[in-house]
């Protein structure tokens, strides 16, 4: 496939615009990653901050719920329901346990448990597993081996409820008397709406999920229930999620252990800045990129178009130069570089014309010595023979004719001077042949002071006698007319001698000169290929020839 060519001014401009595409990406992504390291590091810190001061709370109330814990456990009336001494009038406990959900009303419940199965609380109807010896309850062991509250999953009510005020955090301790024997347990109800509160308060971008777990990785509370939590597969990658940033899922995580317990809180914090960050640098890439299409466009005609317009120029008049062989003159501020190239331009057309004069001339010199002999030689022989009149008028048409052939040095001369030049040569020629030749012309006048190259007549005009009517055994006639169409004229020559396809059976070819092909090449060098001779070889009688010429030149 052949490879399209683009001008100069869309290569600069194409150029200069992907220059600043690539320099609007480089400078984003280099504002974006730095923003971005800022931004995240910022989060982290605020994440970081934010889920401690949450834990913060909650370590509080855990501490809270340890000094209640303390209270029951060192209370006389408790101790006395523990360790078997009072199982009926339990109006003390039951009050103490009343100012207590009075004086916090996050507890929802107080249970009071011995070792026997026997309970005390400020609810009615319970659900708890109990037995007669509750050291064979798993949850009641559990209790004992901690030293800090822990949850209680057996008292964690059901998530798919649709109230609130339900759910609750079921926190347990056990109570031991003062040889260290555990002699029962308190087992206290919070509020699940609390430690939700506690979460949603410090979540102040509300971009942030926090979930407390316990030491077997179960969900104490969280943000949102019914929440995606309750699967265990958003579970499972929840607890493995490293602490950290993690780019892949735009999310800063933190991991922090609850005092006081055997809990721990884990937030996972979306960067919603870096999303708007971005938000922010598409828009910010396609706006410089609208804008430096703009740029672009006004650089590239009020610049660029000032640099490249002398090359412009420069291609404007090398491309005429196959009709005209002129100096290229360009605008003093141009550039150094166009400078010089017009410089050797111009020393390589000076070079062309002095070989073309040189070439014209050479050709000249070919033919002028074999006219001007034959020429001498009829004058000498007219005056041998006295004829005073027709050598003085011979001469007369050979000086004009040299008089025309030389025309100042020029190479391009008017039509009515190349008619009156080739007019000389055939009076010459007459002079020789008489009777045998013959001629005649007819030129449009309006045609007459178009300029054209000079000398593209004579030889045409040579060939017919040489070739044409020196071989015919008949007289010779050759005609000179004229032929205008839209653009462009003729200048037909045509003859009666042999014609062409005979006269190349004859041995001597020899034009004396310049022959039809120069002619057309010349003719085509000016004006390009349209123009130029043609021959007729169609015409079997005689030969027809046509100088096909600009009518505009």
């Amino acid at each position: 496939m052949k490879k399209i060519q683009k001008s100069l001014n869309f290569n600069i401009g194409s150029c200069f615009f992907l220059t600043n595409i690539i320099l609007v990406v480089v400078l984003s992504t280099i504002f974006y990653q730095s923003s971005s390291k800022i931004i995240i590091k910022k989060d982290i810190l605020f994440t970081k901050s934010q889920i401690e001061n949450t834990a913060g709370y909650i370590e509080g109330y855990i501490s809270k719920l340890k000094t209640i814990t303390n209270i029951l456990a060192n209370d006389k009336e408790v101790n006395n329901f523990l360790n078997n001494k009072k199982d009926k009038n339990n109006l003390e406990v039951e009050n103490l346990i009343n100012t207590i959900l009075k004086t916090d009303r996050n507890i929802k419940s107080i249970l009071i448990i011995r070792k026997d199965g026997a309970i005390i609380s400020n609810e009615k109807l319970l659900t708890l597993p109990l037995s007669s010896n509750m050291m064979k309850e798993r949850w009641y062991q559990n209790a004992l081996k901690s030293t800090m509250p822990v949850l209680n999953p057996l008292r964690k009510q059901n998530f798919s409820s649709t109230t609130t005020d339900d759910w609750v955090v079921s926190i347990s301790k056990d109570i031991r008397d003062n040889s260290g024997k555990n002699i029962g347990v308190v087992l206290l109800d919070v509020k699940y709406q609390l430690f939700k509160e506690y979460l949603d308060k410090h979540n102040l971008k509300n971009n942030t999920e926090m979930i407390v777990f316990d030491n077997r990785d179960s969900v104490v509370f969280c943000q949102d229930i019914p929440c995606p939590i309750s699967k265990g597969k958003y579970l499972k990658e929840f607890l493995n999620l490293r602490e950290g940033y993690i780019p892949s899922k735009n999310i800063v995580v933190v991991k922090t252990p609850i005092t006081n317990s055997n809990w721990r809180l884990i937030g996972a914090s979306k960067l919603i800045e870096i999303e708007r960050l971005k938000q922010h640098l598409f828009k910010l890439i396609l706006f410089t990129a609208i804008l430096s299409i703009i740029i672009t466009v006004i650089i590239n005609y009020l610049i660029i178009t000032k640099i490249i317009s002398p090359i412009k120029e420069f291609e404007r008049q090398v491309s005429n130069f196959s009709n005209r062989l002129q100096r290229v003159e360009l605008k003093k501020n141009s550039s150094i570089e166009i400078l010089n190239l017009k410089n050797c331009f111009n020393n390589m057309i000076d070079k062309i014309n002095y070989l073309r004069e040189y070439e014209i001339n050479s050709l000249y010199s070919q033919i002028n010595p074999h006219f001007l002999y034959n020429t001498l030689d009829t004058i000498i022989w007219m005056a041998e023979f006295k004829e005073t009149d027709r050598v003085i008028s011979i001469t007369k048409s050979l000086a004009n004719f040299f008089r025309i052939t030389l025309n100042e040095g020029k190479e391009m001369i008017r039509l009515k001077d190349e008619i009156e030049h080739i007019r000389e040569y055939l009076y010459i020629q007459k002079q020789r042949y008489e009777d045998k030749l013959s001629y005649q012309f007819n030129i449009e006048p309006k045609l007459e002071n178009i300029i054209i190259p000079k000398f593209i007549l004579q030889p045409i005009v040579e060939n017919s006698i040489y070739h044409g009517i020196k071989n015919s055994e008949n007289n010779g006639l050759i005609e000179i007319s004229s032929k205008i169409y839209d653009n462009r004229f003729e200048l037909i020559i045509s003859d009666n001698g042999i014609g062409f396809s005979k006269s190349k059976m004859h041995k001597k070819m020899k034009t004396g000169g310049i022959g039809l092909t120069n002619v057309d090449k010349r003719i085509k060098f000016f004006y390009g290929d349209r123009f130029g001779v043609e021959i007729d070889k169609e015409n079997v009688e005689g030969a027809i020839v046509k100088i096909i010429l600009p009518l505009e030149n």
